[in-house]
């Protein structure tokens, strides 16, 4: 019912490429979105919804869950080492690069070598923690399951990115919706969502990361 609502407020608001979808003064559906938790839907201008709220309202938290995020984390890398200063706990939870079957299906998906883009990313996290001094509050996880959206999660608000089912993977195809916790609304779902990720999730250190990534 989330989905086809979702669905039926785009299709009668979207009349342009790129549009925001401002959720706080109220809309005509079968369900209030409000109720929901969901504040804005971006569709198309990733420029307007960015993850860097999330990432500077955190005081407790932050989790990030991506097939690899790299030009997100490489964006977000001032934000992100200040979170980590401030003893925000990190958690980072991206795709499985043993997984052969897995990095093959993304790799004719995003027209993209995905195993190398990951190496990438680890190495990007290491920066960024041999620069701060201490990784005492980054967790990295791998994931051997399918990574259908992003998702940037504080413990006050979500930002859920879309990963087109289409083949032509590209950043004109993206949805993003941000939601605020309220009990029973979007946020809650996508929080148990990330903490049953992690527990079907493995925990590296980043140099035992990019040792097996070498193999």
């Amino acid at each position: 019912m989330i989905v086809s609502c979702l669905l039926d407020i785009l299709d009668k608001c979207i009349k342009k490429e790129n549009v925001i979808v401002d959720i706080s003064s109220g809309i005509n559906s079968e369900i209030d979105a409000m109720k929901l938790g969901i504040n804005k839907i971006d569709i198309n201008n990733e420029t307007i919804l960015t993850s860097e709220k999330i990432i500077k309202a955190a005081k407790k938290h932050i989790d990030i869950l991506h097939v690899y995020g790299y030009r997100w984390t490489r964006d977000n890398e001032k934000e992100l080492t200040n979170a980590l200063k401030s003893k925000v706990k990190v958690r980072v939870i991206i795709s499985d690069f043993n997984n052969d079957i897995t990095m093959e299906f993304y790799k004719n998906h995003m027209n993209s070598d995905i195993k190398s883009k990951i190496k990438e990313v680890l190495n990007l996290w290491r920066y960024i923690c041999v620069n701060l001094g201490d990784d005492s509050n980054l967790e990295i996880y791998l994931f051997d399951g399918a990574i259908t959206h992003a998702l940037h999660l504080n413990e006050n608000s979500v930002v859920i990115k879309s990963i087109p089912a289409c083949k032509s993977y590209n950043k004109g195809n993206t949805t993003t919706i941000y939601s605020k916790k309220l009990e029973n609304g979007i946020y809650e779902k996508y929080a148990q969502e990330i903490e049953q990720i992690v527990k079907e999730s493995t925990l590296y250190t980043i140099e035992d990361l990019l040792e097996k990534s070498e193999n």
